[in-house]
């Protein structure tokens, strides 16, 4: 026999993981008895009832009312609902140049947003400074005590190391590896994490579609704006975000044309358009809401530049879709707004390069944040660690994210 001793967990360990078994099928119920609970967990009715006690005191679930009697008759069963207020996450997507914080509660709703612009060649120091009076600005508006609030997350562009909370490489910052969170964590009384931005609007996608089916997807996070044209790829499989060895999977270092790239080669159709008849001399200020409205009254321009963009992200991404195989493609970013008009320029050119098999078996979808997308991942990485089990959260978040 094996002489070496057996690894153990603590009583405080099994207890915190019952807890979030516990949680997360109240979560998944609107409303649920103890005795239901029992039955689906295997736990004996005392652990049940010790543990709605538990987390009643922590103020994270609260008696819902009476259910039905058996058809034998008895007494009616208490109801237990999930507190979705008692706690919240921030989220924050960080650009160049501009940036997005929203308050989220446990549900994923985003119950508060503040967006700033500010100019792109701002020092860190400066930048720090902005966000970080975006951030108290949105805790106010809120209404919300800062101990209610679990975590802040950020998601930016660029290769991020998640177990070491470090940038290794991006475009808001000029060194390597710089420790992004320091600044916020003396700032706030919350721990604070970074995160790609696209996987951020994956893990986003997983809270926004309510978790349904979404097991192996790729999330296509789409930047445009009059001067910036970028495409990110957020990888899930079994339910996971996939990073790679060194954290740069989905970093296809694809640059999309800006909206003024585009513009600037059909300039003699504007003339006479009467959407964009006023951008004749200055395409670099159409935006990508000017186009969106244009689209919607299926103005030919902007229905002409919907084909131009999915052609190229579709061609771009072809030969990552027929090696994934996902079940699912998400689009996210402002061009979500675009609707079935931008997926079927984008769906149109991918198909050819895919077997049928493949082809038939995706299914696209818009993401319904759109523009928030990444804000909302930004805050929704916290809630997936929150509601995970202890024993798979990783350490450095282990000690910080608990349901105390």
């Amino acid at each position: 026999m094996n002489k070496a001793k057996l690894q153990t967990g603590s009583h405080q360990l099994v207890r915190n993981i019952n807890e979030v078994i516990v949680l997360n099928f109240i979560r998944a119920n609107k409303h649920i008895s103890g005795a239901e609970l029992s039955k689906k967990t295997g736990m004996r009715p005392s652990t049940i009832s010790s543990l709605l006690k538990q987390l009643d005191q922590k103020g994270l679930v609260a008696i819902a009312g009476k259910g039905q009697s058996t058809t034998r008759g008895g007494k009616r069963p208490t109801l237990w609902r999930l507190k979705y207020n008692s706690r919240y996450v921030i989220g924050v997507d960080l650009e160049l140049g501009e940036s997005t914080a929203v308050c989220m509660n446990l549900k994923g709703d985003i119950i508060e947003r503040l967006s700033i612009s500010f100019p792109r060649d701002l020092t860190i120091d400066q930048l720090n400074k902005k966000v970080g009076d975006l951030i108290e600005d949105l805790i106010t508006k809120s209404g919300i005590n800062s101990n209610q609030i679990l975590g802040l997350g950020f998601a930016i562009p660029g290769i991020i190391n998640t177990i070491e909370n470090i940038i290794i490489m991006s475009s808001l910052v000029s060194e390597w590896d710089y420790c992004f969170s320091e600044y916020y964590k003396d700032r706030f009384s919350f721990p604070c994490f970074v995160e790609n931005n696209a996987n951020a609007a994956a893990i986003s996608s997983k809270w926004a579609f309510n978790f349904e089916h979404l097991n192996h997807f790729l999330t296509i996070l789409i930047e445009i704006s009059p001067k910036v044209g970028g495409l990110g790829v957020g990888i899930v499989l079994n339910n996971e975000i996939y990073y790679g060895t060194s954290f740069c999977s989905g970093e296809l270092d694809i640059h999309l044309p800006t909206i003024a790239d585009v513009f600037s080669q059909m300039r003699y159709k504007l003339t006479s358009d009467s959407y964009f008849s006023d951008f004749k001399n200055d395409v670099t200020k159409i935006t990508l809401d000017d186009i969106i409205l244009a689209g919607k009254n299926h103005n030919e321009i902007a229905l002409h530049y919907y084909d131009r963009l999915g052609n190229i992200v579709g061609n771009s991404i072809s030969d990552a879709v027929a090696f994934f195989n996902p079940d699912h493609i998400i689009v996210a970013g402002g061009i979500a707004e675009a609707g079935e008009n931008f997926i079927k320029a984008f769906k149109s050119s991918i198909s050819p390069n895919l077997l049928d098999v493949t082809q038939r078996a995706i299914s696209y979808k818009l993401h319904p944040f759109g523009l928030d997308a990444v804000a909302h991942g930004a805050g929704a990485c916290l809630l997936d660690d929150f509601f995970k089990m202890p024993v798979t959260i990783q350490k450095s978040k282990l000690d910080q994210l608990s349901i105390s």
